[in-house]
């Protein structure tokens, strides 16, 4: 960064720095798409990167192989997935997770967070919201993460149905 001033506006700090010619194309679109200004697209972007970092940071996520989590997964039954995923679903540090991640536990601040920590896609269909989230672990773990995630959802006021396959979750919450 080139320059640092304070700005008169109590609140913010005015920054220099340069950005890539392709960057500021498509920085550009952006604002015209969402009618937005660029310092607010900027500061969103810096906001919401800084907070997935310090999050993960934070959370000490035990990293596990995809191949070991499966392995770990399927000696289990559906019911000791789903009863694990509830207990886990209920547990305050778990939920914590989301608290630290974007700063409240409501339901758009629970899918942040699972965006966060997931491969995860987003559509809207008929009144329909699909979060997917992926995990290449196996369908029991996609039992257990279902499971978990409905639980915490639930318990910040949402209302979510979810399907698993093999690698994946797929959440549901009407949009209406």
């Amino acid at each position: 960064m080139a320059g640092d001033e304070h700005s008169k506006t109590a609140g913010t700090i005015n920054k220099t720095f340069s950005l890539g010619i392709a960057a500021s194309r498509i920085l550009q679109q952006e604002t015209k798409d969402r009618n937005e200004s660029a310092n607010a697209i900027i500061n969103e972007l810096i906001l919401r990167n800084l907070r997935k970092e310090r999050s993960l940071r934070r959370v000490k996520v035990l990293s596990a192989t995809n191949l070991a989590m499966r392995c770990l997964t399927e000696k289990l039954s559906d019911a000791d997935m789903i009863e694990i995923g509830e207990k886990l679903g209920n547990d305050y540090l778990i939920k914590d997770i989301s608290v630290e991640a974007t700063g409240t536990l409501s339901v758009e601040g629970i899918i942040e967070t699972m965006k966060v920590l997931y491969e995860s896609s987003e559509s809207d269909h008929n009144g329909i919201r699909d979060i997917i989230i992926a995990h290449y672990a196996g369908a029991k773990f996609s039992l257990l993460l279902g499971t978990m995630w409905k639980r915490i959802i639930t318990s910040a006021g949402g209302d979510v149905k979810f399907l698993t396959d093999d690698n994946a979750v797929i959440f549901e919450f009407n949009s209406t």
